[in-house]
C-alpha cells in the first residue's frame, strides 16, 4: 500500500499514487475491467480473476480457472464491437458452455473474464468526496441494485463521516453492522481519517462459511480529475 509522501493530506497522496502507478493514472476513466485493475493496484481485497481470449480458453478451458479457489464463478464475455454478456454463480461446466454458446463461431473476437464467485451477504458503495470524507450505502443481498439505483429506500443502510470532524454517523443502531462498516473502510486507502477520493463498489462475503464476513471490492472509480 502506498504511503502518503507527496506533500500533506489525501489529495497530495493521491497525486503521488498516480505518479507511482502510471497505468492507474491512464485508466481511471476507462471501462469496468480497468476499474477492477485499479482495485488490484490499490491492494484492496478482491476476487481472483483470469482474462484471456476466447480461442485460448476454448483450446484449454482449465487455463481460465487457474488460481481460482471457489467452486462457482462469474463469467463476462466482451466482443470487439463492445457487446457484453455475463453470467454468475456458474459451475465450471456452466462457464464452458456459456463461452461456447456465445463465442464458438468467432472466438478471436471475444475476451473472456472468469472470476471467483461467492454469495453476497451485503453489498454497497463507498463514495469519498474530494475532501476525503466517506459515505457508505449498502443493503442485505447483492450489491448491484445499490449501484443501479434500484434498491428501495427501506432496505438501505447509510453511514457517513461528519465533513468537519470526520466522526462516523449511522442511520441504524445495530452494533454488528456498524462494526462491518468499519471493517470495510479499514481496507480503503486512508491518511488518518481522510480516505482516497472516488467511488468504491464492495461486497461482504463469507468465504470460509464460518459466519465471519470479509469485504471484496469489485470496482473503483476516481473522482479526481
Amino acid at each position: 500500500m502506498a504511503e502518503p509522501s507527496h506533500g500533506k493530506g489525501l489529495r497530495a497522496w493521491s497525486e503521488g499514487l498516480r505518479e507511482q502507478h502510471a497505468k492507474l493514472k491512464a485508466s481511471l476513466e476507462q471501462p469496468r475491467e480497468v476499474g477492477q485493475e485499479a482495485v488490484q493496484i490499490l491492494d484492496l481485497p478482491h476476487y481472483r480473476r483470469n482474462l484471456l481470449i476466447a480461442d485460448a480458453f476454448l483450446s484449454d478451458p482449465e487455463s481460465g480457472f487457474a488460481s481460482l479457489e471457489t467452486t462457482r464463478f462469474f463469467i463476462l464475455l466482451q466482443n470487439r464491437d463492445g457487446k457484453v454478456v455475463r453470467d454468475l454463480n456458474a459451475t465450471k461446466k456452466g462457464v464452458m458452455a456459456f463461452v461456447r454458446r456465445h463465442a464458438k463461431k468467432n472466438p478471436h473476437e471475444w475476451s473472456v473474464n472468469v472470476a471467483e464467485f461467492l454469495e453476497q451477504v451485503y453489498g454497497g458503495n463507498i463514495s469519498v468526496s474530494k475532501e476525503g470524507a466517506a459515505r457508505i450505502e449498502f443493503r442485505k443481498g447483492e450489491q448491484g441494485p445499490v449501484s443501479a439505483g434500484t434498491a428501495s429506500a427501506h432496505e438501505l443502510y447509510h453511514a457517513w463521516q461528519d465533513p468537519n470532524t470526520r466522526v462516523w454517523k449511522y442511520d441504524f443502531d445495530d452494533a454488528e453492522l456498524r462494526a462491518l462498516v468499519q471493517r470495510v473502510v479499514h481496507d480503503v486507502p486512508h491518511d488518518e481519517r481522510d480516505y482516497l477520493p472516488g467511488l468504491y463498489e464492495f461486497q461482504l462475503v463469507d468465504p470460509e462459511g464460518d459466519g465471519i464476513l470479509e469485504p471484496r471490492f469489485v470496482d473503483y472509480r476516481s473522482d479526481l480529475h
